[in-house]
């Protein structure tokens, strides 16, 4: 299933929120510029003085420093060139998402050439944050052969990328698309079941946590299958305290994906292997 339609409605129409609806109600109050002076487009949600969390930036606005609303605009507008490719690429990806079916295939192919030159041109740390995710996600299902591991490392590196922005800047992107997610996990099991044939356990342990550490920024860790995958590594090696410690974080994490059958099943499997510990 392409990546995109893993967006559930709800995630998707939250991906394009931004351009949409206000963040937060500004604490001074500013005259609004009139709508014969500036053209549509003159937008806070167009500014390349938008921050993430839509704080503005710019020190000569009366809302420097505060959360902005996106439809806001005043006399210190500077043009974003980068946000017209992204919200383009943002609203094919909403538009297939929602309708659960890629309507304009020919349209669905533009999205990579739409990112990648929004990411040139220069883009808010929170849309940059989701461009690269998409982008990641795109260049993973291109990916013919993942049977060469620098070949998949690249790939998960581009979403680590995305990640260490969001964790660098506190923001908290990803917490709202944990259903993103899902490919990543896979992609870092795969490389945890590599890891392990060619160097051992002790390396895929490693591995495994060192790639989880990146993710605990977030509310809860959403690699469930990974988490999994190191809680068995214990069971294995008899370390119980530490095999209790992934697999609660298992049971308590936040849901990834509502409709996955699998990460209920391995939801079941924890809570199974800590009664069974526990009695």
């Amino acid at each position: 299933m392409p990546w995109w339609k893993r967006l559930t409605g709800q995630e998707a129409r939250s991906v394009s929120q931004a351009q949409t609806a206000p963040t937060a109600q500004p604490h001074r109050v500013e005259q609004e510029v009139q709508s014969n002076q500036m053209s549509a487009d003159q937008k806070c949600s167009n500014c390349k003085h938008r921050d993430g969390h839509y704080v503005c930036r710019e020190q000569a606005s009366l809302q420097f420093t505060q959360q902005v609303s996106p439809t806001h605009c005043c006399g210190g507008f500077l043009s974003n060139p980068g946000s017209y490719p992204y919200n383009e690429a943002v609203a094919i990806l909403v538009r297939n998402a929602v309708q659960d079916s890629a309507s304009c295939p020919e349209r669905q192919q533009e999205v990579p050439c739409l990112l990648e030159k929004a990411l040139t041109l220069g883009l808010p740390t929170d849309d940059e944050i989701m461009a690269r995710s998409f982008l990641a996600s795109i260049h993973l299902e291109q990916i013919e052969d993942l049977s060469e591991n620098h070949v998949l490392s690249k790939v998960i590196g581009e979403f680590e990328e995305a990640a260490g922005l969001d964790r660098q800047g506190q923001l908290g992107v990803l917490a709202k698309h944990r259903s993103l997610f899902m490919q990543w996990d896979g992609c870092y099991c795969l490389m945890y079941l590599r890891v392990n044939e060619e160097s051992g356990p002790n390396a895929a342990q490693r591995y495994i946590e060192e790639k989880l550490r990146l993710y605990e920024y977030l509310p809860s860790i959403p690699l469930i299958n990974a988490m999994y995958e190191l809680a068995k590594h214990f069971l294995r090696t008899g370390d119980t305290a530490r095999a209790c410690h992934w697999l609660h974080n298992i049971v308590r994490a936040d849901t990834v994906n509502l409709q996955s059958e699998a990460e209920k099943q391995v939801r079941a499997e924890a809570e199974t292997a800590l009664r069974t510990i526990s009695n």
